[in-house]
Formats: structure tokens, C-alpha cells, sequence
């Protein structure tokens, strides 16, 4: 239990990167990609070749994809948010140098500063003003909030995905040709 403990403040550590937020949304997707198609193998594999599609989903998979999610949380989580921080502070800085470059350029051409930059910078600002006044415990209970609900909704979202294949797969048993069987 310690172990859990001290791998999910290690995650929590991270919190002080500008990029953290972006991150943990990457992150929370290619983990629970990643669970999902380990969760969906694994249960087919352990199956009997005679079960059906719709036996294997929706006997283990699920239960699977939940301790898939947890399992990589626990081991991989930090150096996957790591990577995607990374990610993002180079792919930041590779923007920056792009945009001052531009405004370089157009300064020395032009001699003043370029009308689509401050128009961007305008728009940004009244979209993003809101969010700029709260305070350091407001905003981190929105980034929170915000990470939470976008990764329950992606979890859900496969979770409906293989019901999906469930009903597909009844429905395609259930077929000839494209004529549906009288029962």
C-alpha cells in the first residue's frame, strides 16, 4: 500500500509543470487505449476457441480494462505524464521560437508589430481572462475537475464501445447474408 501511495504522489509532484494538465489527459487516453486492448485480448485469449465474441466481452473484459487501468496508473503512470510533459514543453518551445521568428521578421520589415499576432493575443485574452483572475486553489480544483470528468467520460466510452461490439457481433450471428433470420 505505501508503494501505491508514494507512486501517486509522484504523479502529484508533477503538478507544478505548466504542461502537467495537457499531460495527464494524453496520459489518462494512451492508458486507457492501452487497457482496452489488453483487457479485450487477454479475455480472448483465456476463452475457450468454441465461445463466442459476445462471451468474451462480456464475460471479463471489463473487469480487466478496470485492473489494466489501475495496473498502469500504479507502474507507468509518472513516466508516461513525464513523456507527454516533455512532449508538450518541446513542441511549446519549438511554437515560441516559430512566432518570435515571424515577429522578428515582420518588425524589421514593417517596423511595427504584426495586426494578426495582436488580434490573436486580443481573442486570447478575453477567452482566457476568466480563468486568469481565480485563484491558485480555484484553478487547480478546475484543471481537476476538468481531467476527471474527460477521463471518466473516455472510460465510459469504451466501456459503451464494447457493448457496441456485443450488439454488433448478436447482430451479425444473428444474419445471413444480410437477411435477417426469422427465429
Amino acid at each position: 500500500m505505501n508503494y501505491i501511495k508514494k507512486r501517486i504522489n509522484s504523479i502529484r509532484n508533477l503538478n507544478k509543470d505548466r504542461n502537467f494538465a495537457p499531460a495527464v489527459l494524453l496520459g489518462g487516453k494512451a492508458i486507457i487505449i492501452m487497457s482496452f486492448f489488453l483487457a479485450t485480448h487477454t479475455a480472448a485469449f483465456f476463452q475457450p476457441l468454441q465461445t463466442s465474441l459476445d462471451e468474451i466481452l462480456t464475460s471479463n473484459s471489463f473487469i480487466l480494462f478496470s485492473v489494466y487501468i489501475g495496473m498502469f496508473v500504479v507502474l507507468a503512470g509518472k513516466e508516461i505524464i513525464q513523456l507527454h510533459i516533455t512532449a508538450f514543453t518541446k513542441l511549446d518551445s519549438i511554437i515560441r521560437k516559430a512566432i518570435d521568428m515571424y515577429s522578428i521578421k515582420y518588425w524589421r520589415k514593417n517596423r511595427k508589430d504584426s495586426k494578426f499576432l495582436s488580434h490573436f493575443a486580443s481573442i486570447q485574452y478575453k477567452i482566457f481572462k476568466p480563468i486568469t483572475k481565480m485563484g491558485d486553489k480555484k484553478m487547480n480544483a478546475l484543471v481537476f475537475s476538468l481531467v476527471l470528468v474527460y477521463l471518466f467520460i473516455d472510460y465510459m466510452r469504451f466501456g459503451l464501445m464494447q457493448m457496441l461490439v456485443l450488439h454488433l457481433s448478436n447482430f451479425l450471428s444473428d444474419t445471413a447474408g444480410g437477411i435477417r433470420i426469422a427465429s
